[in-house]
């Protein structure tokens, strides 16, 4: 699973979001995580939750394993 997250302000952004992974399916855990591109300062794989920091019109991008 890849992860987009863009920011079109001309300020730096950052704020963090949930992935349900049950919604791709109900065995669905979440595996490794790695940064393609720009800044993940937190990763809570046991909550779902991934913070992040992105520059003025700039893109964060993560590659998410999915184990089943």
């Amino acid at each position: 699973l890849y992860i987009m997250a863009m920011n079109q302000s001309p300020e730096e952004g950052s704020g963090s979001f949930s992935i349900d992974l049950s919604r791709l399916s109900p065995n669905a855990k979440w595996g490794k995580e790695k940064v393609l591109q720009g800044n993940v300062p937190a990763v809570k794989p046991s909550e779902g939750k991934m913070e992040v920091s992105i520059p003025a019109w700039g893109m964060n991008v993560v590659a998410l394993e999915i184990l089943e």
